[in-house]
């Protein structure tokens, strides 16, 4: 038996550990050449754990009320009780991830908005990277684990609504059939469908198009979480500024030193972070002005120094000392709260095909997701999914794939593609925003299916290189995101309409 993970986030890492732990041999396909590169790896903040003085029914509370009561409960408890089982058997007692502790060895817990006790557990301001490095290094010395890096998924092979398979791209290489008993999409986010994200270049929204193609369904895809504090600066390129930060007592402010954040919510600047985003977007228009200070000078130099040291790094690459002056921020893109549906143990509508991580819709967020809780439902579904292939005996016999047929014979143009993407880009970052519109909505779905069309004609016989089928999956995918937005006219946490 055999099992195709695409994508090497902690989804990923953790469904092909435990299927190998359980004889299941894994191939487990990134297309970069950076087998590391993912948003998991990211991640600066931290993931969910529950201190002494927690409980699974107050963490279950906390997601509730980010997400408005909009997600579903009884997902909501089951993260909330495996969740944290999961990180102390795995990535705490199997693989020793060094997560921070205290002088006495016990484990550091830190605090991020909305959150109502300090329940989160990190590496400095790396904690993605990591979990990651950790889990990767135990799975590439795995005999049953093979990785394939640079090899782009051009479609999953599904059979008799089974899925059977993954087509393969490597960077100059053929399209390849690859039989699998069961195929788990850990593929990431959506980012660089928007013009400003925290996302790394690989999030091109591939996972969510795959699914699609496939027959599964998507859902929730209006729900894209914008992150209130990314550097405003372009030599950062909205470098990432974790909420951690205001979790140790940064405050948001106005240019002029306002702090404006109580007007919007009690919990000023430790607010959802929809609320948080939705309130930088609404002043910038009404003070006319580029960007909001973060003010981290309520936290003591040594602290920032220990805590943060990525982020006081880049901070000082723009020009700015966070512990003496307060630092230019904006919102951007930062994650999808929906994504390809799937029921309690990752499975989607397509039999034999997974889907875990951020690229899965578990109802875990609803309309908006709180902070770190991202790695643990990355980590408890990884879990699960593994543990369900692992049962299900009628996989054992993989039917043939028929071959990919790609007819194409001319390279597309690079500088094209740039054009296509710039387009996309721009029209989803003016349209379907933080703050949204019923004629910027449909304005959006017009002008993608006007690229779509536009598309279609000029790449007809170009040959299916990685660029164009990113760009093809951006495009599937920002469509799903446009038609979602326009079709919803119920304002809810990120997605937030003024009509």
């Amino acid at each position: 038996m055999n099992t195709a993970i695409i994508g090497c986030g902690i989804a990923g890492l953790t469904a092909a550990l435990e299927l190998a732990e359980r004889g299941i041999s894994v191939e487990l396909i990134t297309k970069e050449v950076d087998p590391l590169e993912s948003n998991s790896y990211h991640a600066q903040g931290g993931i969910v754990y529950v201190s002494r003085e927690d409980s699974p029914e107050l963490l279950v509370a906390d997601i509730m009320t980010a997400n408005g009561n909009t997600g579903d409960k009884a997902i909501a408890h089951l993260v909330a009780t495996e969740g944290p089982v999961a990180v102390r058997e795995l990535l705490i007692e199997r693989y020793g991830v060094p997560f921070a502790r205290d002088g006495h060895g016990e484990l550091c817990f830190g605090g991020e908005a909305a959150h109502s006790t300090r329940r989160i557990l990190y590496i400095k301001d790396a904690t993605g990277e990591g979990i990651v490095r950790t889990l990767y290094a135990h799975a590439e010395k795995h005999p049953l684990i093979s990785i394939r890096r640079r090899t782009m998924i051009a479609g999953i092979a599904v059979k008799g609504k089974r899925a059977v398979g993954v087509y393969t791209k490597e960077d100059d290489g053929d399209v390849a059939a690859l039989p699998a008993d069961a195929v788990i999409l850990a593929a990431g986010g959506l980012g660089q469908i928007y013009a400003h994200t925290t996302n790394p270049r690989s999030a091109t929204g591939d996972g969510f198009a795959l699914a699609l193609r496939a027959g599964a369904l998507l859902r929730g895809m209006e729900y894209t979480q914008f992150h209130p504090t990314t550097m405003f600066d372009p030599r950062t390129n909205n470098a990432l500024v974790s909420e951690a930060v205001r979790g140790e007592g940064a405050r948001i402010l106005a240019k002029n030193g306002d702090d404006f954040m109580p007007s919007y919510h009690p919990a000023a600047s430790l607010a959802p972070r929809d609320i948080v985003s939705r309130a930088i977007a609404l002043e910038l228009v009404k003070r006319n002005e580029g960007y909001v200070l973060l003010d981290c000078r309520g936290i003591s130099a040594d602290m920032l120094r220990d805590r943060f040291p990525h982020i006081v790094e880049k901070a000082l690459a723009a020009g700015v000392d966070i512990t003496t002056t307060p630092l230019p921020v904006v919102p951007a893109f930062h994650f999808s709260c929906g994504g390809v549906a799937v029921d309690e143990h990752a499975r989607t509508a397509v039999s034999g095909l997974y889907a875990v991580g951020e690229v899965s819709s578990t109802g875990l967020h609803g309309a908006n997701r709180l902070a770190s809780t991202s790695l643990l439902e990355g980590l408890t579904f990884g879990r699960r999914a593994a543990q369900d292939i692992a049962e299900q005996k009628f996989m054992r016999s993989t039917p043939a794939i028929a071959p990919w047929h790609d007819n194409g014979s001319r390279v597309p143009e690079a500088d094209m593609i740039t054009q296509d993407w710039t387009s996309i880009k721009n029209i989803m970052w003016n349209c379907v925003g933080i703050v949204r519109g019923r004629r910027r909505l449909a304005r959006a779905v017009h002008d993608l299916t006007h690229v779509r069309a536009a598309m279609g004609r000029y790449y007809a016989g170009a040959k299916k290189n990685r660029s164009l089928l990113q760009l093809e999956n951006a495009l599937t995918t920002a469509s799903a995101v446009a038609s979602a937005a326009n079709d919803n006219r119920v304002s809810a946490g990120c997605h937030y309409r003024i009509d």
